[in-house]
């Protein structure tokens, strides 16, 4: 009783299951040498479908190593889609944020190169796309002096001269300027950057005041 039991549990196993085992796995291996995956040992395919948790570098990988101005929100307006028009509001935010970077525009064609801080070039980049140009703005606005940005301050600020008068330009880190503007709805700020935080959105506050009394030397 007992060999005929094997006998049948052998029979029930088809001849060719291995054949079919391998060119399932083996057309799995060509499926993802198409997305540039790359798999060396067949194995590892059977593997890979049971794994729960995948570590991998994100930069390039998870992500395309570009950086780019989602949304933009100023005082009194709504948050602005940059695939959308661009509000008058929106546009002055980037355009002051635009001054307060050291980033090289370079053009190579149709093509702009753009070189420096990441961050800052995402914010020049938005800039350039909607009417403006980074030459532009500092011919309009030229800079006069800078407190470079450093990890203690969190911030950059730029001095500008605007006609007869002169303004100051900071960007930086969201905590740390809110607690620096005198006007507007902080407690609505507070909200949209939570909204910002929520969607996995870097989040960078820029602010500007005239200045009563230039205290450098152009």
């Amino acid at each position: 009783m007992f060999m005929t039991a094997v006998s049948l549990a052998v029979a029930a196993v088809p001849e060719t299951l291995m054949v079919i085992v391998t060119l399932t796995l083996a057309f799995g291996v060509q499926k993802m040498a198409k997305k540039h995956a790359i798999i060396r040992r067949l194995p590892a395919v059977e593997t890979l479908g049971t794994a729960n948790v995948i570590c991998s570098d994100k930069t390039g990988t998870l992500t395309q190593n570009k950086m780019r101005v989602r949304r933009v929100w100023s005082r009194g307006d709504e948050v602005t889609d940059t695939e959308d028009a661009m509000t008058d509001e929106a546009m002055e935010v980037l355009k002051m944020a635009a001054l307060c970077t050291d980033v090289i525009v370079d053009k190579e064609g149709d093509d702009l190169v753009i070189q420096g801080n990441p961050t800052e070039a995402a914010i020049v980049r938005a800039v350039e796309e909607n009417y403006h140009t980074k030459a532009e703005l500092e011919e309009k606005y030229p800079r006069i002096g800078e407190i470079p940005f450093d990890s203690e301050r969190k911030m950059m600020t730029t001095v500008h001269k605007m006609g007869k008068k002169y303004i100051s330009v900071t960007k930086g880190a969201f905590d740390v300027l809110l607690t620096r503007f005198r006007f507007g709805d902080l407690d609505q700020a507070a909200v949209v950057n939570d909204r910002f935080g929520k969607r996995a959105l870097r989040v960078i506050a820029v602010g500007y005041a005239n200045l009563l009394k230039l205290l450098l030397k152009p």
